[in-house]
């Protein structure tokens, strides 16, 4: 039952769908009383990570951190994103 209540925001909000072992589609849905929301230590995908959304003019930007790589995308809302967190490994 506690599970359930993570889900409110991993697929509510984010619209989180895995795809394979490192990566996954975000569907983000920004409130739109909202001009930021943010995911802070989410451990999934053999990763810890950080998702950030910010409203910018019409558009969003979202950031994905990992302790090692930022990657940043400009989405329209409703638009959908795959994160692969493989891409980049073990490169300085």
């Amino acid at each position: 039952e506690s599970a359930l209540y993570c889900r409110i925001y991993t697929e509510g909000l984010f619209g989180m769908e895995p795809v394979g072992f490192r990566k996954f589609r975000l569907r983000p849905r920004l409130p739109e009383a909202w001009d930021h929301m943010a995911l802070r230590q989410c451990q999934a995908f053999g990763n810890t990570f950080d998702l950030e959304l910010r409203r910018r003019g019409e558009a969003w930007r979202l950031s994905v951190i990992t302790a090692d790589r930022r990657r940043e995308y400009t989405l329209a809302p409703g638009e959908e994103v795959t994160v692969d967190l493989s891409e980049g490994e073990g490169r300085s």
